[in-house]
């Protein structure tokens, strides 16, 4: 575990753990590429937009153009608020150790907008990590999922 007190949060200094393991309920076409043998990779690798942006816009149909973070969750609960839907393909745990992408810790935004507020207000909810661009296959291992998949990790 990595301790950093060196971070702002809304104005008011304090410790937080960095965890080593964050969730993500994934869809369907998710699992299949990671039993395939690949791992995950955002909406738009080299989408333009920022932080905010995908925090507010990420489920809308325009992130396919421009989003290039991955949602994941610290609490394995939200990411199980997730799991709902035609699509759900199940629940994976992400080791950040494992991560090479950039690895934005909502906590650490401060606003600087309505908007920026917004997306911090959601992201603090969901206790959000955004991963950017791709998460490998060796840093996922898959807690839950349809019967088809399983595999041996």
């Amino acid at each position: 575990l990595q301790i950093d007190n060196s971070f702002r949060v809304w104005g008011h200094w304090r410790w937080k753990i960095r965890p080593r393991y964050v969730y993500r309920a994934i869809r369907k076409d998710e699992l299949r590429k990671i039993v395939a043998g690949s791992g995950i990779e955002a909406k738009a690798p080299k989408g333009k937009w920022n932080i905010f942006e995908h925090i507010v816009k990420g489920s809308r149909p325009e992130a396919r153009k421009f989003d290039p973070f991955i949602s994941t969750t610290e609490d394995i609960g939200v990411a199980r608020g997730f799991m709902n839907g035609s699509d759900s393909g199940g629940l994976i745990r992400v080791d950040l150790n494992k991560v090479k992408g950039a690895e934005i810790r909502t906590w650490e935004l401060t606003p600087k907008s309505n908007f920026e507020y917004q997306a911090i207000r959601i992201a603090g909810d969901e206790k959000e990590i955004a991963i950017k661009g791709f998460i490998p296959k060796d840093a996922i291992e898959i807690m839950e999922g349809l019967p088809w998949t399983k595999i041996k990790q």
